[in-house]
């Protein structure tokens, strides 16, 4: 068996976020007619809003990201003649995972960056693939990502826990080559669970690179969710490469409920 090449891989991905706020005041009953902390909402004056120790609203803000440092391996191989090649990609990943929760009457701004609230943590993981070329230009795959379970869990200011996960994930895809465009699609076979209160989701995806010069490509994307938990997201990207050895790839993301995202990724080929 022939290694045909060896990249030294980075990247950083700024994976999941969402907010959301939750909230009311709560009408007092007649029982309850003592109470000054419950607020009639009909009874609510404009010009004289209610004191900050009568919110009962809570906010809450969770976010993810990971960080790869791996070496990716790939071994040409052929069956029945039709050219396969199997990858492996071992390497360190960092988690980052933020959650802050806290009742409207005690919410500080200030503090939705404080490293009180955040959670790290460092371990090994392994990607593996295999693409076979089915006609010319025609390439099919199969790839395996995360094959171990990592976790990080938070308690939050209210003593509840989140949990942030990253677990294996399978995904099939296809491409077709042109001399300058390449078409490709993927589906993931599997539900994956950033957080493990937020609904899982599976994703379909599609996109375009086209290879403006030996050195620049351009690269335009769409991901939707199959199961609606999470908004349909359009990506946009460059590639940069210096001497067929160094790679920069560069991408931003958004789609609809202000969800955003980024990827930066560098390689190294030897």
């Amino acid at each position: 068996m022939k290694l045909k090449w060896l990249a030294l891989a980075c990247s950083v991905i700024y994976c999941a976020a969402s907010y959301g706020a939750q909230g009311d005041y709560e009408a007092r009953s007649n029982a309850m007619a003592t109470s000054d902390r419950f607020i009639h909402l009909h009874r609510l004056d404009p010009g004289n809003s209610p004191a900050e120790t009568d919110l009962l609203s809570r906010g809450q803000m969770t976010a993810g990201s990971v960080a790869d440092l791996g070496l990716a391996l790939s071994f040409p191989l052929s069956i029945v003649n039709m050219p396969v090649m199997l990858g492996l990609s071992p390497g360190l990943q960092y988690l980052d995972s933020h959650y802050y929760a806290m009742a409207g009457n005690n919410l500080e701004a200030g503090e939705l960056d404080n490293d009180s609230y955040r959670n790290e943590d460092l371990g090994f993981n392994l990607d593996v693939g295999v693409a076979m070329e089915l006609t010319e230009g025609l390439t099919l795959g199969v790839s395996g990502r995360n094959l171990f379970r990592r976790e990080l869990e938070r308690v939050d200011p209210l003593g509840r826990v989140q949990t942030y996960r990253v677990a294996p994930s399978v995904t099939a895809g296809i491409a077709y080559d042109w001399s300058m465009l390449t078409l490709s699609s993927d589906i993931e076979l599997t539900r994956h669970y950033e957080f493990a209160d937020i609904d899982g989701s599976q994703y379909w995806r599609m996109g375009g690179e086209l290879r403006a010069t030996d050195w620049l490509s351009l690269r335009l994307g769409y991901r939707q969710d199959l199961e609606a938990k999470t908004a349909g997201r359009y990506s946009i990207g460059t590639g940069v490469s210096l001497g067929r050895v160094f790679n920069l790839d560069l991408v931003g993301m958004y789609g609809t409920d202000d969800a955003m995202g980024a990827v930066l990724q560098t390689s190294y080929h030897f």
